[in-house]
């Protein structure tokens, strides 16, 4: 299933304010190649080598990311 736009930004930010000592992946899945693109440049943006993304069969989107 779809990680909303919301909830996935909302992740992201629990991410960054855990200040966690290191960075590690992620994995979300998207309705819309748009809504990944929203996403990996929402702040903090991902810098190069840290996003990778796959269509999927069902026309979802799945993303790793690096934070």
């Amino acid at each position: 299933m779809a990680t909303s736009r919301a909830d996935a930004l909302a992740i992201k930010a629990e991410i960054v304010a855990a200040d966690a000592p290191a960075k590690t992946w992620h994995f979300q899945t998207f309705a819309t190649l748009e809504e990944a693109v929203i996403f990996v440049n929402s702040e903090p943006p991902q810098g190069a080598g840290e996003f990778g993304i796959s269509n999927r069969s069902d026309g979802q989107v799945d993303a790793i990311y690096y934070l």
